[in-house]
């Protein structure tokens, strides 16, 4: 995209925005970088109330959940202990596909 001579690049991944440091760095400051994630949070938020799926409940990171991933174990791991550092390593478990 850069070689192309792009001057505005769309995220198109939930995980991009965890990488939006490195994709500036690599792009240029003349290059715009337009990130739905926050809108596609918003949405989620509003069709979870509309469905009266909140909870006012505090995530227990106690709780028995486990991610998979076929990828890196680590970045995963990483990504998601950025929003919940106490989520326990045992619970990253990697998959063949």
């Amino acid at each position: 995209m850069i070689a192309g001579k792009a001057d505005h690049i769309v995220l198109g991944c939930t995980h991009y925005p965890f990488l939006l440091d490195a994709i500036k760095e690599i792009a240029g400051e003349e290059v715009v970088i337009v990130d739905p994630s926050p809108a596609v949070a918003q949405h989620t938020l509003d069709i979870l109330a509309q469905n009266g799926s909140l909870s006012d409940e505090k995530i227990d990171s106690s709780l028995q959940t486990t991610f998979y991933s076929a990828g890196s174990i680590d970045n995963l791991a990483r990504m998601a202990k950025s929003i919940l550092p106490s989520i326990p390593d045992d619970h990253f478990k990697q998959i063949c596909i």
